[in-house]
């Protein structure tokens, strides 16, 4: 099933485009814009979306989410130059598919910089999929596994589960239950997202 529920988070990803400010420009449902655009609720579905950015580092790629409207995070830039940028924004840092295609823990060197990330994916409904000789295989595994090792070193450590969906029919394929956020300010909804 892969229904986007009452009360729920669906994060918009730019990657490379603006398809966050384009969506939620659509014409439609009613919708109420949090503090400085970095997401919007639906009163009508119960439903939030918080901008999100895939980009591309020089390390492999980073999740930025809850930036704010029409703001980007440039592509192509070290990966410490990034996490300052995003933090910067005041954003959430997190390190998607850290084990599959362009995954920044497939670099041990990059794992000098986990202290200043907020999370990583613990699950992507993309990762999932292995293409003999051209995917890693078991990336999902090795990223839950190296959560739970890493987490006693760093308890500040969140995990993030996604469909990273690329057809509708993935969306909402893989997700996971949080505490409804505070979205009475774009500062509330990074706090409460963080926490």
């Amino acid at each position: 099933l892969t229904v986007l529920e009452k009360g729920g988070i669906l994060g918009v990803v730019n990657f490379s485009d603006a398809r966050y400010e384009e969506f939620v420009s659509l014409k439609g449902y009613e919708r109420v814009k949090v503090g400085n655009g970095n997401a919007y609720y639906v009163p009508e579905k119960d439903i939030l979306f918080v901008k999100g950015q895939e980009v591309e580092t020089n390390g492999g790629h980073l999740l930025a989410v809850g930036i704010p409207h029409g703001e980007h995070i440039s592509d192509n830039k070290s990966l410490e130059d990034t996490l300052k940028q995003v933090k910067d924004l005041n954003g959430l840092s997190i390190i998607d598919h850290p084990f599959y295609l362009n995954g920044i823990l497939n670099n041990p060197e990059n794992f000098k910089f986990l202290r200043e990330v907020d999370a990583i994916e613990i699950w992507n409904g993309s990762a999932n999929l292995f293409i003999k000789g051209k995917t890693p295989s078991n990336s999902n595994q090795t990223a839950f596994g190296s959560y739970n090792f890493l987490k006693k070193d760093l308890p500040g450590l969140g995990a993030l589960v996604s469909s990273d969906g690329h057809t509708m029919s993935e969306i909402g394929s893989s997700y996971m239950l949080v505490d409804k956020p505070d979205y009475s300010s774009s500062e509330s909804l990074i706090n409460s997202l963080r926490n």
